[in-house]
């Protein structure tokens, strides 16, 4: 990766051992439907206005702005909205809006090898505008009080770098080949040795095709009859969450101009712990309401029964292990007189956790609400902002 004050350069190698794909164009079909390589970008940290990249080996591109995580049961609007994210916006049929970075994006594509069984792979490009212009959209649309994302505008604040959350995907079809004899071998896993020699089926597998192979690899992802099955390879691992559109889980990116950047090295975000937190009630939460009737709960040490799936229940024993360090204030307004941003359903809660390293070296505030909307407050008076890497031990529980 690279980057100047208008472009986030990404470039990637892909090792594939048959490099073949059949869409073209932009914002047509997804490139998903072939193999493809996959961007996600969240410049705000908030997890909302986050955009969505894809692209295959014949420079077909899908470019979306979603609202709020997708699939996640979280509220959102068909239409602009003071109250609401738009639910999402592009140019790609099937999706309502008029989104898209193209044409000012670039993209470009290379393969030494085509249609060819070996160890050859493919390469690609792209060229990502870091702001929306008259004819096309950039990283940092949707996104209010811009300037305080743009990398170009140095440090959010003294010692604390500008971070965007970032992960890269790639989504890979098992491909069947009749081998000698009429036998069919899927890959690219554990793949025989010969198939050279054999015969590749072009199209993606078949349900019967996906059934086969997940039953001998559980990592599988997939079995719908339009969007088949798939392995997701990812930079920054999910853990137990199968689904991409989780900013919060992504990769943190940080940006160092050694003209204005203070951080000239790799420093951690000190801002971690508490988001983990904050995540980590949101979660339980959502888990409480789905067993009492959609209602929510203040009670942190009821919320730790209902701590599972992607919540982190160590979190719980750092709470109670340093109460000095994280203060968690749980709101839950049951019947709201007027909807908010920060209540936009009946009922709802918002969380705030408190983070005050020992010493008093610094402090800050992590707000969720329960439409996953996160917000960061660093306090003045204790800059420049520490490393998390610096921070004192007991911080990390």
């Amino acid at each position: 990766m690279r980057w100047d004050s208008s472009w986030l350069y990404v470039g990637a190698e892909l090792r594939d051992r048959f490099v073949w794909a059949n869409l073209t164009g932009h914002n047509l079909v997804a490139p998903y439907h072939d193999n493809d390589f996959e961007v996600f970008i969240d410049p705000s940290g908030s997890s909302h206005w986050y955009k969505e990249f894809e692209m295959s080996a014949r420079n077909a591109t899908y470019d979306v702005l979603w609202g709020v995580p997708d699939q996640w049961g979280l509220l959102c609007s068909p239409n602009a909205s003071e109250l609401l994210p738009v639910c999402v916006n592009t140019s790609f049929p099937g999706y309502p809006g008029s989104w898209s970075m193209a044409p000012a994006m670039q993209t470009a594509t290379y393969t030494p090898s085509w249609k060819e069984y070996g160890n050859h792979g493919w390469s690609l490009e792209v060229r990502f505008p870091m702001h929306p212009g008259d004819k096309h959209g950039g990283l940092l649309d949707g996104l209010t009080n811009t300037h305080r994302f743009d990398p170009a505008q140095g440090d959010r604040l003294p010692g604390l770098p500008q971070y965007w959350w970032i992960d890269f995907a790639r989504a890979e079809h098992p491909r069947a080949y009749i081998a000698e004899g009429g036998r069919e071998v899927l890959c690219p896993l554990n793949c025989s040795d010969g198939l050279e020699r054999a015969t590749p089926v072009l199209s993606n597998p078949s349900t019967l095709q996906c059934a086969a192979a997940a039953a001998g690899w559980p990592t599988l992802l997939g079995s719908d009859t339009f969007y088949g099955c798939y392995w997701e390879w990812v930079w920054q691992s999910l853990g137990s969450e199968a689904y991409m559109h989780r900013p919060q889980l992504w990769g943190m990116l940080q940006f160092v101009d050694p003209t204005t950047s203070s951080r000239g090295a790799l420093c951690r975000n000190i801002e971690f712990p508490g988001r983990h937190v904050a995540e980590s009630l949101f979660l339980a939460e959502r888990s409480y309401a789905a067993e009492h009737n959609g209602s929510f709960s203040e009670s942190v040490a009821e919320l730790k029964q209902f701590c599972d799936g992607g919540c982190d229940r160590e979190v719980f024993v750092v709470l109670e292990a340093v109460p000095g360090v994280f203060g968690v204030d749980v709101i839950v307004t049951a019947n709201a007189t007027v909807l908010s941003a920060g209540c936009v359903s009946r009922p709802c809660f918002s969380v705030r956790v408190n983070v005050e390293l020992p010493g008093g070296e610094h402090s800050y505030a992590v707000s969720m609400t329960s439409n996953h909307m996160v917000q960061v407050m660093h306090f003045p008076g204790s800059e420049p902002v520490p490393c998390l890497g610096s921070a004192p031990d007991s911080l990390l529980g």
